[in-house]
């Protein structure tokens, strides 16, 4: 073992070991002992930890040449723009007309598709589809 690594061991112990001299034996509790040597249990692992982490990445800064020579194979590419986003859509759908302008007058070629002349046929047509409509209506109010 290290002379370092001995050191080091041996001040913990004898720091410890004056800690207990120094604690009365008697008037701690024994609810915390086990608190205590949890505490002190925690301390020395992230003492070792402090201590064992530098001596592992001592050699990770160094970048071999097989590495570097892998990393020199595979340059990035350029990726051309139609690999990233969809070409557009074709325009075969009209768009939507969310309101129109008013026209000042209509003409009656305009006007033709959506009237209906009720004079022009049998008037109790009408007055037959007006009645079926309004007894429909007041059957279905409670």
């Amino acid at each position: 073992m290290p002379s370092w690594f001995t050191t080091i061991t041996t001040t913990i112990k004898n720091f410890l070991v004056q800690a207990r001299a120094r604690l009365p034996h008697q008037g701690l509790p024994k609810r915390w002992k086990p608190i205590l040597l949890g505490f002190a249990g925690c301390i020395l692992l992230l003492l070792g930890l402090i201590a064992i982490v530098p001596m592992i990445n001592q050699h990770r800064g160094t970048v071999s040449t097989s590495s570097r020579n892998l990393a020199d194979a595979f340059q990035p590419l350029a990726i051309p723009a139609e690999g990233l986003f969809l070409p557009d859509e074709p325009d075969f759908i009209p768009g939507v007309q969310v309101d129109r302008k008013p026209k000042d007058s209509w003409t009656a070629e305009d006007i033709r598709p959506f009237w209906t002349d009720p004079t022009a046929t049998d008037p109790d047509v009408w007055r037959n589809r007006i009645k079926t409509a309004v007894d429909e209506l007041m059957e279905g109010v409670p």
